[in-house]
């Protein structure tokens, strides 16, 4: 029941495999829900089915009317980090990610180049406060070096449906 899944994908994949929204966060956003451009509210809404992109759409007055802000009449926004922009709690919950990593004490690190901000300090605060920490990837990346020589560090390098199946089947 302290299981915490911290995702860099946008694409809502983990809460359709069972995964629960509270205990799970989308540092990069998610692409099911769309905010306010400005923002003039927090709020965050399910993004309508109808504006899913599939390459034919064209602009009338219904997709226009739900992509309009339902508070200031802006235009709406899809959840998700663009390259310009930065960690945030309100969005992307930077600070309770934080806060969860440097109380776990396991960390896999599984798919990801390590190439933004957040998913470093993450295995940073996990390696300071003395977590074990895989990384599961085929490819070397960022991380492969300093887990690979952390004396908790584990490095797996498949891909990871066959290193998460071997490890179901050990425990």
């Amino acid at each position: 029941d302290r299981f915490v899944l911290v995702s860099q994908n946008i694409d809502g994949l983990h809460q359709k495999a069972g995964n629960s929204l509270e205990r799970s966060f989308y540092i990069h956003g998610n692409s099911a829900y769309m905010r306010c451009s400005k923002p003039c509210h927090k709020r965050l809404i399910k993004m309508p089915k109808a504006l899913w992109y599939n390459g034919k759409q064209e602009m009338n007055a219904l997709t226009q009317e739900q992509l309009t802000c339902p508070n200031c009449d802006s235009w709406m926004r899809p959840h998700v980090l663009w390259f310009d922009e930065s960690y945030n709690e309100q969005y992307y919950s930077f600070e309770t990610v934080l806060e969860k990593s440097s109380h776990a004490d396991i960390l896999f690190v599984i798919g990801t180049s390590g190439a933004t901000t957040l998913p470093n300090y993450v295995v940073q605060l996990a390696i300071e406060t003395g977590a074990y920490v895989i990384e599961i990837n085929p490819n070397e990346t960022q991380f492969t070096d300093i887990i690979g020589s952390y004396s908790k560090g584990l490095i797996q390098n498949m891909e990871a449906s066959e290193a998460l199946k071997n490890w179901h089947q050990a425990f």
